[in-house]
Formats: structure tokens, sequence, C-alpha cells
């Protein structure tokens, strides 16, 4: 080759280099910038569920508290009818089994009684929030109640890993100035061949831009999997929640009339008050979680609170509390006892 054209064919070669370079580099960056918004894309709709999730688990806490603070008041309504029965004809007969209760079943539920009275005079009201309703039920000694802290057990921000810093432009970036361009020797020489690494650095980089970005995204799918299933479990306690503390009201309302109205001699009355009482009773003796905080009797409540079922399920126990309430006012017994035992059937799965 001739001399004079040497200087041409490397001219050329540097300016082909680092044109080669520079486009491997620009498909590079596109490639971590679609990563990182793939990422932020999918950190942002985690973000939003993991909201909704948090909102969710705070309004099961506060219904657990309401629900300990209606049985505190329907134990108090439990206490008066053990009085009454036990000063009825069959009660001061210690027979007391005649209408389904043993006598120390009457001073249990009396010193219960007692017991709730003095929490709900502590309390002053529902305002103490979720932790103090609950520490009231406990220290009342009806045992640990839940106030839903496995359910709040929601992960924190997806975003931990140190390896999401390159998220805000900061490590696994390419290149660097170290090189001293134009300082060696034939001048620009290097340029193009520099070009030309730093541009297979770069899609290097990208690869492991990528690579790290799935698996952080991996992690979100398997944050938001668990996400799905507290938030699930915490719509199945709120809807299970919700339906016992509208039962354990009606019933504790129903009761404290019946024991305005009737009389323990009476013997029709002390059989409502008796059937009105063992039912109110079982209500609020329902567990929902066990020691683990896993739901009791979960596939049952699966199935009732299937959603095409759910609607049904309420205007059927709705019904109920209108006839019985209905009933009471008339002391049409036999249609109260029917309209009692149909709410039972329902609430006690």
């Amino acid at each position: 080759m001739p001399l004079p054209l040497i200087p041409i064919a490397i001219g050329t070669s540097i300016l082909v280099s680092g044109v080669t370079g520079l486009v491997v580099k620009s498909k590079a960056d596109k490639r971590k910038k679609q990563a990182k918004e793939a990422y932020e894309n999918r950190y942002g709709a985690y973000k939003a569920k993991h909201h909704h999730g948090e909102q969710k688990c705070e309004d099961v806490r506060e219904k657990f508290a309401e629900l300990s603070f209606v049985r505190l008041e329907a134990y108090r309504t439990l206490g008066n009818a053990a009085s009454f029965l036990k000063n009825s004809k069959l009660g001061k007969q210690g027979k007391a089994e005649q209408f389904g209760f043993t006598l120390e079943h009457l001073d249990h539920l009396k010193r219960r009684s007692g017991v709730a009275a003095d929490a709900l005079g502590a309390l002053g009201g529902l305002g103490v929030g979720a932790a103090g309703v609950s520490a009231a039920w406990t220290a009342a000694g009806f045992g640990a109640a839940s106030t839903g802290a496995a359910i709040s057990g929601l992960s924190g921000a997806a975003a931990t890993s140190a390896k999401l810093a390159f998220l805000g432009g900061g490590a696994l970036t390419a290149g660097g100035g170290g090189m001293a361009l134009g300082t060696m020797a034939l001048g620009g020489l290097p340029i193009g061949p520099a070009l030309l690494a730093m541009g297979f650095a770069s899609q290097l980089d990208a690869n492991k831009f990528e690579a790290a970005v799935q698996e952080e995204i991996d992690k979100i799918d398997n944050k938001e999997c668990k996400l799905d299933d507290l938030t699930e479990k915490a719509n199945l306690v709120d809807l299970r929640i919700t339906e016992l503390v509208e039962a354990t009201k009606q019933v504790d309302h129903v009761l404290r009339q019946l024991l305005s109205q009737c009389s323990p001699q009476n013997p029709s009355d002390v059989k409502a008050v008796a059937s009105m009482t063992n039912g109110l009773a079982q209500i609020v003796d329902i567990a929902i979680l066990d020691e683990e905080d896993a739901i009791l009797n979960k596939e049952t409540l699966d199935d009732v609170y299937r959603p095409h079922l759910i609607e049904t399920r309420k205007r059927d126990l709705s019904q109920g509390y209108n006839l019985m309430r209905e009933s009471v006012a008339t002391l049409d017994y036999k249609r109260l006892d029917s309209a009692f035992k149909h709410i039972i059937r329902i609430v006690v799965v």
C-alpha cells in the first residue's frame, strides 16, 4: 500500500470503529432505559396495590376493636339474663337444666358480665382505638383477642436491594474518563477503538442491568403473591366480623327488650329469655382466628361468602332481624323462636 494511503486507511478504520462503538452504546443505553421503565411501571403497580392492602388491614383492625366492644356489652346483658334465669321458678329450684343451662353456667355468665362491665367502664367508649379495646378484652379474661396483627403483616417497599441503586442513575454505568485520549502516539488513533470498546462494554453492562432489573421484578411478583393472599384473608375476615358485629348487636338488643318486659315467674317468658341467652352466648363465643392467626373454618367461610351468595346471605339475616324485633314487640314467642333459630343457623357456621 502506498505510504500516503496508510493514514487514510487508518482514519477510515478509526471512523468505522468509532461509529460502530457509538451505535452499539446507543442500543445498550436504550435497553437500559426500557428495563428501567419496565421496573418503574411494575413497582408503581405493586405500590398502589400495597397501599390498598394496608388500608384494608387497618380497616380490619378497627373492626376487630368494634367486635370486642359489642361483645363486652353483650356479656353485660348475658349477666342480667343469668340473674333473671336464676330468679325464675326453675332456677330457684335448681332445675336450670330444663331451659338449657346449669347453675354453674349461669354463675359463669354473671362473673363474666361483671368483668365486662368493669372493662367497659375503664374504656369509656369506643374512641380509645383498636389497641385499647383489644387490651381491655384480653384484660377482661376473654382470651387473646386478635387485632389482626398477622393480617397487617404486609411487606414493606419492594425496592430494598442495594442493586437497585442504579435505577436512580448511580451504579453500573459504563466507561469513565480514565483514558487520557489524545495523549497517546498518533494523536486520535485510540479514539475509534476506545469508542468501540466502550460500546461493547455498554452491551455487557446492559445485560447485567437487565438481569438485575428482572431479578427485582421477580421479587416484586413474589411479594405481590403474598400481598394478594393477605388481602384475600383480610377481605374474608372483614366479612365475618361485619356479620358477627351486626348479629351480636341485634340479638343483644332483643334480649335486653325481653328482660325489660318479661317476668321470671312466667314460664313462657323464661323459656324465651333462656333461648335468646343461649344463642347470644354462642354468638359472642365464635372465634375467627386461631392462636396462629389462621382463619378458623376457612373452607366453610369461603363457601358461604362466595360473591354471588353474599347479598342473599345479608338479605336473609336482615329478614330474620326484622322478624325478631317485630316478634319481641308483640311477645309472639313462636315467631321469635323461629326467627332467632333462623339467624343462628346462618351465623354459627
